[in-house]
């Protein structure tokens, strides 16, 4: 009776490794997807910036320095706020670009050395759950049944180890 729950538990484990593993490449697709969506979003706002630059005849540069270098509390703020902005363009801008072009067994050494958490942390609450059926989804889901099979073996040994242990005393 206990070899078949254990046997069974083996399987749980291997299926739940899978499962959660093969939606790595759902989430950092649907990341991916709102990294893009905020890259959209602060090309406009900068090109209304360059605009407004423009009318005044100069280049956003030196525009966002009359107000950074202003006296001004108020618009030195604002100069920072505008430099923040098109800082983060140019960081989200260069994140999605490696994240588009990372290969499969790149994307989630890419993914997590450029992951921004308030990004994460939105995809995380709005996350679809999905299986993709591809080599990249394939290759997730083996690694899961892998680390799956090796917890239950790490949790298999422990108890063992426990037993002996209790059984000696």
């Amino acid at each position: 009776m206990w070899k078949w729950i254990i046997n069974a538990l083996d399987r749980v484990f291997a299926v739940i490794g899978a499962l959660v593993f093969s939606q790595a490449p759902m989430f950092m697709q649907q990341y991916q997807q709102q990294l893009a969506g905020h890259v959209a979003e602060l090309q406009i706002q900068i090109d209304k910036m360059k605009a407004v630059a423009m009318n005044s005849g100069k280049n956003l540069e030196s525009y966002i320095e009359k107000f950074t270098s202003n006296s001004d509390l108020d618009f030195m703020r604002q100069g920072e706020l505008m430099q923040k902005m098109t800082d983060r363009y140019r960081d989200f801008s260069e994140t999605l670009l490696s994240l588009n072009q990372s290969s499969a067994f790149t994307r989630p050494f890419v993914f997590i050395s450029n992951m921004y958490s308030d990004i994460a942390t939105s995809t995380f609450k709005t996350f679809n759950f999905g299986l993709e059926f591809s080599l990249e989804g394939l290759i997730y889901a083996l690694v899961g049944i892998f680390l799956g099979f090796s917890i239950f073996a790490g949790i298999k040994r422990f108890f063992r180890l426990f037993s002996r242990r209790k059984n000696v005393e």
